[in-house]
């Protein structure tokens, strides 16, 4: 089976993200207001737990449950710039999008597999570097262990690229999680390196934001969210071939 390939335009994607941004800002806006209003809330309530039980396991569990909280709301920011990135309406309530119907268990799933990954990668990094100091000097350990660990990472940073559209197809399309991650992976074939150039570009305009007493990020939130889905919308389009 061949795969029909679009090469993602890095000029037009920005282009067309930053003009989508006008008339999105007071939606997109409004729900990371809500998705902070809501996450300080349940840090107030983790913090009052984990006081009345002191107890390691009680505190872990309640930062995961956090971070899986965090996570669907963040699905739900790219559904809206998905939506704009197709001119569809918006509103804030589609950042609740993730936490109705199916969508918990799937995007639950989509959560543990890229866990999965990135923790199978660390480990393998760890694994490497213990048996490695059974056949290595002091001197070469700390280089190896250096050089483990970098190539650990370049390739959780390869998988976080391939990968990256899975949330799109899941939230978006309401695929599984394992077909999400296998259209991810063909949708960005060919264009790791031109998906990394935006994110790089993306993260220089969200830390220029901050400067002006964090005033940039009335614009600079919003573009993020429909880059995302400019960027999605555009690479979705490729398609298996017979």
């Amino acid at each position: 089976m061949a795969i029909s390939r679009i090469q993602l335009p890095i000029k037009a994607t920005l282009a067309e993200a930053w003009k989508k941004t006008h008339g999105a800002k007071g939606a997109i806006l409004t729900a990371f207001a809500c998705i902070l209003a809501i996450m300080f809330v349940y840090g107030f309530i983790q913090g009052f737990i984990a006081a009345l039980v002191p107890d390691p396991g009680v505190k872990a569990a309640l930062s995961e449950i956090g971070q899986a909280i965090g996570f669907f709301f963040q699905m739900g920011i790219i559904y809206i710039g998905i939506q704009r990135a197709y001119d569809s309406p918006i509103s804030v309530r589609m950042v609740f999008r993730a936490f109705t119907g199916d969508f918990i268990i799937k995007i639950i799933g989509l959560y543990l597999i890229q866990m999965l990954i990135i923790v199978g990668l660390i480990f393998a990094a760890v694994y490497t570097t213990m048996v490695s100091s059974h056949f290595l000097t002091t001197d070469n350990i700390v280089a190896f262990n250096y050089f483990a660990f970098a190539v650990a990472g370049i390739f959780i940073i390869f998988f976080s690229v391939r990968l990256g559209l899975a949330m799109g197809f899941v939230i978006h399309q309401d695929m599984n999680p394992i077909k999400a991650l296998e259209r991810s992976f063909q949708a960005t074939r060919g264009n790791f390196w031109r998906i990394t150039l935006l994110f790089i570009i993306n993260a220089i305009i969200l830390v220029l934001a901050f400067i002006p007493l964090g005033l940039g990020l009335i614009w600079a939130l919003p573009f993020s969210c429909i880059l995302y889905g400019v960027a999605y919308r555009i690479l979705s389009a490729t398609t298996p071939t017979q």
